[in-house]
């Protein structure tokens, strides 16, 4: 019989105070994947480019957004999450319409091979629905949780998880993670937490195999 290695569990945690800043922002970067944290104050725009090819996630998380590129526009509400995938444009704006306030979003670069539409409008109900995780993609989950609510996700197989924390505080895995606090799991079938804040909402992205 060949025994076989167990393989160990290797944990890596983003603290929000130590991400990288960007002009309009931060960025965390895990090992397979970047989340940027973009404020734009009024009528200011966040510029980007994306080959046909790629696969972007624009997650409002205060206030509404205008996206244009050449042949169309269109409004992300709060309460949505917007992927672009194969797409003939290549050139996009995001937008700050309000006069007064600043908005608040998450944009990331996701894999080429996940199964997204080329152009989905995701509608979340976290607030309304909570304590459960909801789809944003293939790979890609998030929920908004009650205080002292636990949670877990189980996978099929060991993989590699960057989790985000959006808003509020939970302990996962034995890690305090607070607001913009990330922690890349590796080599694992599950991870659980618990809320420990009211209205606290958790972001996963699975690294794609």
């Amino acid at each position: 019989m060949v025994n076989l290695a167990r393989i160990e569990p290797e944990m890596y945690i983003f603290l929000a105070q130590k991400r990288t800043k960007t002009l309009n922002g931060h960025i965390t970067k895990g090992s397979f994947l970047e989340i940027n944290d973009i404020y734009l104050s009024p009528s200011e725009s966040f510029d980007f480019e994306k080959n046909k090819n790629e696969t972007t996630m624009i997650l409002p998380f205060i206030g509404d957004l205008k996206l244009k590129t050449n042949n169309f526009e269109a409004i992300i509400d709060e309460n949505k999450g917007l992927v672009l995938g194969n797409l003939h444009e290549t050139d996009f704006q995001v937008l700050n319409e309000y006069e007064n306030d600043t908005v608040n979003f998450l944009f990331v670069d996701l894999i080429q091979k996940q199964s997204f539409v080329p152009f989905d409008s995701v509608l979340l109900n976290i607030a309304s629905q909570p304590n459960v995780w909801h789809t944003l993609g293939t790979d890609c989950k998030i929920g908004q949780w009650e205080a002292r609510k636990k949670g877990s996700f189980q996978s099929k197989s060991n993989e590699s998880f960057l989790i985000y924390c959006l808003s509020g505080v939970f302990e996962l895995e034995n890690r305090l993670l607070e607001a913009k606090d990330s922690l890349e799991i590796q080599n694992v079938e599950m991870f659980m937490f618990e809320a420990l804040a009211n209205n606290s909402i958790l972001l996963f992205f699975k690294k794609y195999t």
